[in-house]
Order: C-alpha cells, then structure tokens, then sequence
C-alpha cells in the first residue's frame, strides 16, 4: 500500500496535515510537522492550547521546536481545517442570542435567590435568609450582577427549581463571555448531571422538568459547546449530555 497518497493518510487535530496512518482519535501517532501525539482520551481544551502554540510557534508545546519539521510542498492539509479558537468565536454569539431568546421573560418568582443560597449553606435560619434574599434586588436574570455570579458560583447547587431556572441563563452567558476566568460554566454543568442515586435521580429530573423545550435545547447546546471547545468541564459535559441532556439537540 503506497502511504504516501493523500488518500491514505488522515489528518493530524492539531494542525491539519494529512500525516497519519490511522483515523484518529486513539492512534497514539505522533505528527512529524507539530509534533501532537493522538492519544486516545482527546481533551479539547489541551487541543486548543496546541492549536495555539503551533500557530505562534510551529509546534504544539514549544519545548518540541527542535523535534518537529517545517511542512513541505508535498504535505496537504485538509480544505477545511478551522483552529477551535475561531470555530468557538463563530459559535459563541450565535450561542449567547439562543440562551438570551429562550429565556426572555423568566423571573425568580419565589424562588430562592443567590445570596439566600449562600445562607442555606451556612445552615442559616429565616430571619437570615430573610435578609439574605433582600441582598438580590434584581427582577431580570439579565440584572444579576456578574460579580456574583463569581463570589456566589458555589451557591448555584443550593437553589430551588424556579431559582435554578431564573439565574441559568445568567450563568450561561456569563461563562460564555468571560471564558478562561470563570467557573460559571462548570458550576451550570454539574447542576445538569443526573445522578444515579434513584431518590437524587428523581429530583435532578424533576428540577429539569420546569425548562421548556426551547430552554432545554439552549442547554443542550451549551453543553454541546463545552463538550467541543473545552472552555468548562468538557468531561462533565459529555456525561450530561449522554445521560440527559442530548436528546433535546441530536
């Protein structure tokens, strides 16, 4: 078999050049041009990082320099290799419009607010949750401040059905526009596991159960962005969907 026929070969994630010998992922080959190893669990945010490198500095950890190659006239690169980083800008504001549209209107009713969630936590009693919900004056989950959402990003586990609903949208797009510095998104994706436990099971769907059909596929592309750019817990994302979640977005 002459493996130097464009047909033959398959393209490297990082760079694009048609340079292995298997399909990957999993081939455990290492690209001759950036010098990524294919291993078998790809990890997209590790991609990314690559990606990035070999576009400043020709490989895909800068510590390679020396063990990689420039590529040659005979090497090709697939028509429609496209860096993560640009397919994730692409996405990024059509995502943000989605969540922003099918939320449009949700209010926190009586729900329990963030601060609230906080005390709950402490093992706090009425009076002071009852001052603790007067901290979140906001009506519209667009109000919530965004230094809240990362001085209270642990208290998201602690909300109630409508409060869990109400400050989503505002988590979701929060971690959407400020990627690379917040746990907004990891804390969004882990409310959306479905636990195994039959009892917990049964509450997470019951929780879920109040999103529309339209706020759910918003989700489900949420988890779906994380799951392919790795900007949250990619892993996490992943199990979210196949458990729950992908069915709203196949």
């Amino acid at each position: 078999m002459n493996k130097n026929q464009d047909s033959l070969l398959y393209p490297c994630p990082c760079c694009g050049y048609l340079v292995l010998f298997e399909p990957p992922p999993g081939t455990y080959l290492t690209c001759p041009i950036c010098f990524w190893e294919d291993t078998k669990d790809l990890c997209n945010a590790a991609l990314r990082t690559a990606q990035r490198s070999f576009l400043e500095c020709g490989a895909c950890d800068p510590r390679w320099n020396h063990q990689v190659r420039r590529p040659t006239i005979e090497d090709q690169r697939i028509t429609d290799w496209v860096p993560l980083d640009v397919l994730a800008e692409r996405d990024r504001p059509l995502l943000i419009a989605q969540i922003t549209q099918a939320f449009e209107g949700v209010s926190r009713e009586d729900g329990v607010t963030l601060h609230e969630a906080r005390v709950i936590d402490d093992w706090g009693g009425e009076e002071e949750r009852a001052a603790a919900r007067g901290l979140d004056t906001d009506t519209h989950w667009q109000e919530v401040p965004p230094q809240w959402i990362e001085q209270l990003w642990d208290a998201y586990s602690l909300l109630d059905s409508k409060g869990w609903r109400y400050y989503l949208p505002a988590y979701m797009v929060h971690a959407l526009r400020c990627s690379g510095s917040t746990s907004a998104g990891d804390s969004v994706i882990y409310s959306c596991l479905l636990p195994e436990e039959p009892e917990l099971r049964e509450h997470g769907l019951s929780r879920f159960s109040v999103l529309t059909l339209e706020q759910s596929r918003a989700v489900c592309q949420f988890l779906r962005f994380n799951a392919a750019y790795g900007e949250a817990d990619e892993a996490a994302a992943r199990r979210a969907l196949e458990a729950y979640w992908g069915e709203f977005c196949p």
